[in-house]
């Protein structure tokens, strides 16, 4: 068995090689990246306790760390073959690559950190499909996703086609993220003063979750993870394949009729981008906004 795992294995690495190009590779390494910098964040806020007291307990207390990351359902017993050799090939790939950038103030390459925080391929495995599982996309105003984000409180948020909530991703600082935060703000190779911290902090996207409707207290919150003018059968199947469960949500279930269907996209859906949207609120994905005859 271990033999055919490992002629598949080879097959599989060499279809890879030609799957992913250049930027690929780059464009992962700077999520992963980021991971890292989050993870010596960690460590560094932590041995400034014993300075700071009191102010640092409640800095550490405000921010997600790397246990509350780890918490997240990852599903990775659900993973085919195929995708844990995919996986597997990019951990190997990381492992391998040399630098940072040529102006980057690090001394060390990308792969000596990688290696210190992922040893062996199980952790970046888990970390690649909580990823899949919880990853919020960053998008811009032109709709294009520059980005994946881990936000561990707001992955404790169901999914429903029915959402009565609308999520939007801070994209404030993205430039200047790119430009500079591996570059210049970040040494991987000292540990981070407490202001350094902040600074790292500061620059990272926020994700806000809005209420479409007045709610009565003790309402369970959902938003969706899809895009919600599919049919129900097309919505249960990118559910099934891309966050491994089958939805029985409101709008999902048998007592759900054509006219609440009629009533909710004509509510609740942008017209340009098909997301939840607050009735009479500007979209702020395309910008859109419903007209006020849909309403009445």
């Amino acid at each position: 068995m271990e033999l055919n795992l490992d002629v598949a294995k080879r097959q599989k690495w060499k279809e890879l090689v030609d799957v992913y190009d250049v930027f690929d590779i780059q464009d992962m390494a700077r999520w992963v990246l980021n991971i890292l910098v989050r993870r010596k964040v960690d460590l560094d806020l932590t041995s400034n306790v014993l300075e700071d007291g009191i102010e640092t307990h409640k800095l550490i207390e405000s921010i997600p760390s790397w246990a509350d990351v780890k918490k997240l359902v990852s599903n990775v017993e659900t993973l085919p073959l195929d995708e844990k050799i995919q996986l597997e090939f990019l951990w190997e790939v990381m492992n391998n690559l040399s630098t940072f950038s040529r102006n980057a103030n690090i001394s060390d390459s990308f792969s000596s950190y990688f290696k210190q925080y992922f040893p062996d391929s199980i952790d970046f495995i888990s970390l690649m499909s909580i990823r899949t599982m919880n990853g919020f996309g960053l998008w811009d105003s032109a709709s294009e996703c520059l980005g994946h984000g881990l936000y561990p409180s707001a992955s404790f948020f169901n999914h429903s086609c029915r959402p009565n909530m609308v999520r939007d991703t801070g994209m404030r600082a993205v430039e200047h993220i790119d430009r500079t935060f591996h570059a210049s703000l970040i040494d991987m190779g000292s540990p981070l003063t407490k202001s350094e911290i902040i600074s790292a902090l500061a620059l990272q996207p926020s994700v806000v979750f809005t209420a479409l409707e007045t709610m009565p207290k003790n309402t369970r919150l959902h938003h969706s993870y899809i895009t919600l003018t599919q049919k129900r059968s097309a919505r249960i199947e990118e559910l099934k394949s891309g966050y491994h469960f089958e939805c029985n949500c409101e709008r999902c279930g048998s007592e759900w009729t054509e006219e609440k269907e009629t009533e909710f996209l004509e509510t609740f859906i942008c017209k340009g981008c098909s997301q939840a949207l607050i009735p009479l609120e500007i979209c702020t994905r395309c910008p859109n906004i419903l007209e006020v005859s849909l309403l009445q």
